[in-house]
């Protein structure tokens, strides 16, 4: 029974997995106009966390837009909504001011130091609002993201020989863990993050997999 059990839990979530993988698919060939005319939002809001040109080495391993590819971004969102200030958002929705049917709010989450290098004056260039959302927590390093260790640390580990990692995995005991990390996430990243994952050292692929989707519960091993 228990086995069962077991197998109709791996089961769903094998099809939930496989849903959203596939929905997430057909929807980028849905037109925005139909999306507008489905779904009607006032404001459409896009999330960004870094841009930078050069392999920022506490994120390179998730990949992030460069100055080119954000910058097409703004004139394709240009040529089809308006921008809006957080203040217009609060004014809308309480009614208090009108505005075109769909405009368009950009976000930057995290607050890494390129918001202000990078992402300021490309914003300012094209009279774009945006609104930065900082961690407190993480001014002058204070504390460190998860993801950022781990990314710092996929680094460490692609300088050392691979056998010598394999003896420090055996050691951990995390080749349980292992086993199933590369599927486990298929499908569930951006397809350019998962070809540039893709591009790990077999032997290597699904520790370093492992680290870049770790949970809370196990960032201590990240030490």
């Amino acid at each position: 029974m228990a086995y069962d059990a077991v197998t109709r839990f791996d089961l769903r979530a094998a099809l939930s997995q496989a849903a959203r993988r596939w929905g997430s698919r057909l929807c980028q060939f849905v037109p925005v106009g139909l999306w507008q005319r489905i779904f009607p939002e006032p404001t459409l809001c896009l999330c960004y966390h870094m841009v930078s040109d050069t392999k920022v080495a506490h994120v390179k391993h998730y990949g992030f837009l460069g100055t080119a590819e954000f910058e097409r971004d703004l004139q394709d969102l240009e040529s089809r909504f308006a921008y809006v200030s957080y203040e217009q958002i609060v004014e809308r929705r309480l009614g208090l001011e009108s505005g075109p049917n769909t405009s368009v709010c950009l976000t930057f989450d995290d607050g890494f130091a390129e918001c202000v290098s990078v992402v300021r004056p490309i914003l300012l260039r094209h009279g774009a609002t945006c609104i930065f959302f900082i961690v407190t927590d993480l001014i002058d390093n204070h504390a460190v993201f998860l993801e950022t260790r781990a990314s710092l640390c996929v680094d460490a580990i692609l300088r050392h020989p691979v056998d010598a990692v394999e003896g420090i995995v055996r050691d951990l005991g995390l080749e349980a863990r292992l086993l199933t990390a590369e599927n486990a996430h298929r499908g569930t990243v951006p397809a350019q993050m998962a070809q540039q994952w893709r591009k790990f050292d077999p032997r290597l692929r699904s520790l370093l997999i492992w680290l870049l989707t770790i949970r809370s519960a196990d960032a201590d091993l990240l030490d």
